[in-house]
């Protein structure tokens, strides 16, 4: 019987991120199964997915701010992904011939990365594992995608994720550990500012995350000038009452789901007053939402926004090398999908440098990239050079692998 080293079809990749656990293996580009990292009263994962009313579910996240803290339900959602890609049942020793992937991201405490080898080699029983970082296997995907658009010496990647923010700093392919940054600030932080506002002004949607989700990601954008944009819409409140017949250029609708026929909610751009729809209209939320990821502070976090998170980390690397960083910068992660969000944090960088400067932002626009990148890294020669294999795990144990791997 084949086993990885031959096979590329047992070299399995697992992103295991905050929102959404994506599996696959290497002989595909795209993850071949995909579920949220969540339960709701005992549903796993891709049951939710047809789950239409959600006002009466509990959910369990077995991560918090993209920590793993509840194992027990993190590995049933893994036992079933595990099952529906590979075919049989899982149990002992039946992953004997397999390898995997983990794709981790950076600042996870030490516990949480010996409970995930652990996890790897004792209860699934796979003969290797090789540690992915997140914005590494990012990194590759661009440079195989992206060739020659930025430096091939210096890049800094920014990943807007689900539960935070990073912020990587890339030297000849290596990463720059002690520039690596975290804030707290992501797609779930606008979702739940999101789901406030709506509960507070228009309709209770305490526990519909997945479509307070849905809202945010098909109507906010991001303004180009916020102030402006206010200032337009205060005009429109006070000529409203003069007139009345201004178009409000940012109100769009969201028709609400139907759950007694299973329809699912929907945006549109105008509304018939004698629809017997259920409609939520928001105007500026739709730019107000996404301005947290710039400035944070507006609802009383203590967090940088992304624009500053640049230049701090910027200042934490050689002073000879800052003006190379600064131009040459990696946009990617599934909350950076925003419209405009790109073109504004650019702009921003240009605001704030020496004229001088070639500033480049590249916006990785292509769905899961991390994955993507660890698909080309198990698939290179070297693959089996750089993996953690069973043999080295007994003989060695965690503390000397994970100076290895992880430091």
């Amino acid at each position: 019987m084949s086993d990885w080293h031959t096979n590329f079809q047992k070299r399995i990749i697992i992103d295991n991120g905050s929102w959404e656990i994506r599996l696959g293996n290497a002989t595909n580009q795209n993850p071949m199964i995909l579920q949220q990292n969540l339960l709701g009263n005992l549903l796993y994962g891709e049951q939710l997915n047809n789950y239409l009313d959600e006002s009466n579910l509990i959910y369990i996240k077995p991560q918090v701010r993209g920590v793993t803290v509840d194992w027990d339900h993190e590995i049933h959602l893994l036992e079933k992904m595990l099952d529906d890609l590979t075919g049989f049942e899982q149990k002992q020793n039946e992953l004997a011939s397999y390898s995997i992937s983990y794709i981790y991201n950076p600042c996870m405490p030490e516990k949480v990365r010996q409970r995930i080898i652990e996890t790897c080699f004792e209860y699934f029983g796979f003969d290797a594992i090789y540690p992915a970082l997140s914005q590494k296997m990012s990194q590759i995907f661009f440079k195989h995608n992206y060739p020659n658009k930025l430096s091939d010496q210096f890049q800094l990647l920014i990943e807007i994720g689900h539960s935070a923010t990073y912020f990587v700093p890339f030297f000849d392919d290596e990463v720059v550990n002690y520039g690596i940054k975290r804030l707290d600030i992501g797609g779930k932080l606008l979702s739940n500012h999101l789901k406030d506002i709506i509960t507070c002004r228009y309709i209770q949607l305490n526990n519909d995350f997945r479509m307070v989700s849905q809202i945010k990601n098909e109507m906010c954008f991001v303004s180009q000038d916020f102030i402006k944009d206010m200032k337009m819409k205060l005009a429109y409140i006070n000529k409203i009452y003069l007139i009345k017949k201004r178009k409000n250029t940012f109100q769009k609708f969201f028709i609400l789901p139907d759950y007694d026929t299973g329809k699912q909610g929907y945006v549109i751009e105008n509304y018939d007053n004698q629809s017997n729809q259920e409609v939520l209209a928001l105007d500026k939320e739709r730019f107000t939402i996404p301005e947290l990821l710039f400035y944070p502070s507006d609802i009383g976090l203590n967090q940088n926004g992304i624009s500053q998170g640049i230049f701090n980390v910027v200042k934490e690397l050689n002073i000879d090398l800052r003006e190379y960083f600064l131009e040459n910068i990696i946009l990617t992660g599934g909350s950076s999908n925003f419209q405009g969000l790109s073109e504004r944090l650019q702009n921003e960088i240009i605001q704030n440098t020496p004229e001088y400067l070639q500033n480049k932002l590249i916006h990785i626009k292509e769905q899961y990239p991390s994955f993507k990148g660890c698909q080309i890294l198990a698939q290179s020669e070297n693959f089996q050079n750089i993996v953690m294999n069973r043999n080295d795990y007994k003989e060695y144990g965690f503390e000397k692998l994970n100076s290895v791997y992880f430091n």
